[in-house]
């Protein structure tokens, strides 16, 4: 199997209450697009740091623009025809 991994986005941290949800949504609503590891694990590191920027769990949850804003470059125009998020 092939192994990746990331560092968390440079954030203000005000709470980390949600960030493994967020984290584990956006990666999986990622990879279901086209399997693409990389990517998958850009949106997921995205929407997991976005979180912690927020307090509550719900109120924490960045959109799909959001992420994609935040995510690497290059991996934005991967889901911009449409996807999960």
């Amino acid at each position: 199997g092939r192994r990746a991994a990331a560092s968390a986005l440079d954030v203000a941290v005000v709470a980390t209450t949600g960030a493994g949800d967020a984290f584990v949504g956006a990666f999986a609503a990622r990879w279901i697009k086209d399997g693409a590891l990389d990517a998958a694990l850009a949106w997921g590191v995205a929407a997991g740091s976005l979180a912690c920027t927020r307090r509550g769990v719900v109120p924490s949850l960045a959109g799909r623009e959001e992420i994609a804003d935040a995510a690497a470059p290059g991996m934005r125009t991967a889901m911009e025809s449409g996807g999960c998020l």
